[in-house]
């Protein structure tokens, strides 16, 4: 007999998704938006945020409405596909189940059943090969596996489960960083705002391997080993520690043996005298603990011994195993004594989760260096990177890159690095935007000129969460507001109108102190009465006059050539200093 909760702990550690025996169906989980019944099926929105108009997506899970049999969405992203048990392993689906995702800044909405172990799969280039066992049991792509025939292509996935009462999703790194990936939930309740997590910029797998390399030179830890190349020579993936530790095993390569060892030391020393109160956040309250007999004894519950260095990362093996006594209390406690290692935080909290601080995590020598460079790569520093990296004290300090609710409106998964977000462009955070145009991304040019021609509207709180807007139109297929581009030409053409009429007032009227009656009406339909001041009169306005013809030719060069990013952020200048002038 094996449980739901036995056959996705299989999913996670072999790759290998199979229905329970007998068929079980998921446990109630904790509703953290509001107490209802979800739909029976649930719509997706993915979006191809990247440059390639090559671009796959994969839905699989266990479908529970189904007996929680194998299911694989088809590609015409509606009709259920329950692959039958074949009489071979390694046997190839029978269905299509490729969903094109289309052009760069596409999108294509899809149709799931009530799913556990979901999950949300991309590849750019290529497609992803799924094999089927007898079972059925489905065979994923796995990074750990090298003579996989994905082993050597681009993919990611995100994961998700959607059941009777809540959608609940992440962006996952715990195995491996490779494409970005992005995550935005609204709500069908008004009163929710929007959830986003944007994920990482285009460039983030390099920016992490860099780093992880960095890390190598100073500690002289195998952290550059974690870094994957491909057929080219570039950054394939960034593989987690434990996912590194398992495919470097078979070869026989003890990666980061010993590695925790010495900070276990100092955190047993610590507790011989001092007492650990962890909070179980659960019906348990919280239970308090010290070293005994060389275990963290927690009286009445159940003892830890010390964990290795491959227990840290797992968060499952060794000491934070299966326990048979006091099992669900065993495991709550587990969560937060594995989240505290990777954070490296118990030598100075002994109040865990609830003492924690975010600023503090990964600030010790021996930490998961791993962790802390996938959050310092994404934005809001969000992102999942080991198995409890949920656990928090607070909802404001959750930092695992999930989006939930028990009502679930629009559900948007872009591949790229482009945060989105349902209800209009005016909700996005601008959290990501900025960099890209450091970074010389055109799309988050013509994102910080829609911004500049708006005013530069935030909205954004620093919590993740976006104030929904009353908009019901779908969710944009780009970051830019559409017109955003011709708005722009437009206006400049406006100022440049503006300047010329200026231009001949002063030199009919020797200095341009008095306008004529038609000149006013013009512009006080254009915003711009009254503005009867020197400095916009006269011999400059020839000058200004120049500037704003130069200003519209930069614009259009800057939207279509990436060449030009130096330009455009002179024009933005130049835009700023009329404001400044007109307004005062």
């Amino acid at each position: 007999m094996t449980t739901l909760e036995h056959v996705l702990a299989i999913q996670k550690r072999d790759n290998i998704l199979q229905a329970p025996s007998p068929p079980s169906q998921l446990p109630p989980q904790k509703d953290i938006s509001r107490k209802t019944t979800t739909p029976p099926t649930l719509q997706i929105t993915l979006q191809n945020n990247t440059t390639s108009s090559t671009v796959f997506a994969y839905i699989t899970g266990l479908d529970l409405q189904n007996s929680n049999a194998v299911f694989i969405l088809s590609s015409d992203g509606l009709t259920p596909y329950h692959p039958p048990s074949p009489a071979q392993t390694l046997t190839p689906l029978s269905a299509n189940c490729h969903i094109a995702l289309g052009a760069p800044g596409t999108s294509r909405t899809v149709t799931i059943p009530q799913l556990a172990g979901g999950r949300i799969w991309f590849c750019v280039n290529s497609r992803l090969s799924f094999f089927v066992n007898p079972g059925p049991a489905l065979v994923e792509p796995s990074v750990m596996n090298p003579s996989d025939p994905n082993y050597q292509l681009q993919w990611s996935f995100a994961e998700f489960t959607y059941n009777d009462l809540q959608l609940f999703a992440n962006i996952s790194y715990v195995d491996f960083v490779s494409l970005p990936i992005s995550l935005a939930l609204t709500s069908s309740d008004p009163t929710v705002p929007v959830q986003l997590v944007p994920g990482m910029e285009p460039s983030g797998l390099d920016a992490v391997c860099a780093q992880l390399r960095d890390q190598h030179n100073i500690d002289g830890a195998d952290w550059d080993r974690l870094v994957v190349s491909g057929p080219g020579g570039g950054n394939l993936r960034a593989l987690s520690p434990n996912a590194a530790i398992n495919l470097f095993a078979p070869q026989g390569t003890n990666l980061f043996g010993g590695y925790y060892e010495p900070y276990v030391t100092s955190v047993w020393v610590k507790y011989t005298t001092d007492t650990l109160s962890v909070d179980t956040q659960a019906q348990w309250g919280t239970v308090q603990g010290t070293v005994t007999d060389g275990k963290l004894t927690f009286p009445g519950v159940g003892a830890f011994p010390p964990p290795s260095t491959q227990d840290i990362f797992s968060c499952s093996t060794g000491a934070f195993g299966f326990y048979p006594d006091n099992t669900a209390e065993m495991g709550n406690i587990t969560a937060r004594l594995a989240a505290a290692f990777n954070r490296s935080t118990l030598l100075f909290n002994a109040n865990q989760p609830d003492g924690e601080v975010v600023d503090r995590f990964y600030t010790e020598r021996i930490t998961n260096h791993y962790s802390r460079i996938v959050h310092g790569v994404n934005a809001l520093g969000r992102g999942y990177a080991f198995p409890y990296d949920d656990v928090a004290a607070r909802d404001e300090d959750n930092v695992a890159g999930t989006v939930a609710g028990g009502a679930p409106g629009v559900f948007v998964v872009a591949v790229g690095g482009s945060a989105v977000v349902p209800g209009g462009w005016e909700a996005a955070s601008t959290q990501g935007v900025d960099q890209r145009v450091v970074d010389g991304d055109g799309n988050g040019a013509r994102a910080w000129l829609a911004r500049l021609w708006n005013g530069g509207q935030k909205e954004k709180d620093g919590s993740g969460l976006v104030t929904p807007r009353t908009s019901s139109s779908p969710p944009p297929e780009s970051i830019v507001p559409p017109g955003t581009e011709q708005a722009a030409a437009e206006k400049m053409e406006a100022m440049a109108e503006r300047e010329a009429r200026e231009a001949e007032r002063a030199a009919q009227g020797g200095g341009g102190q008095t306008q004529d009656k038609e000149g006013e009406k013009r512009e006080a339909e254009e915003g711009t009465a009254g503005d009867t001041r020197p400095e916009t009169r006269g011999g400059d306005a020839l000058v200004r006059l120049k500037m704003a013809w130069l200003a519209v030719v930069v614009t259009v060069l800057a939207l279509w050539l990436p060449a030009y990013q130096a330009a455009l952020w002179g024009f933005g200048l130049v835009v700023l200093l009329f404001r400044g002038k007109r307004g005062g």
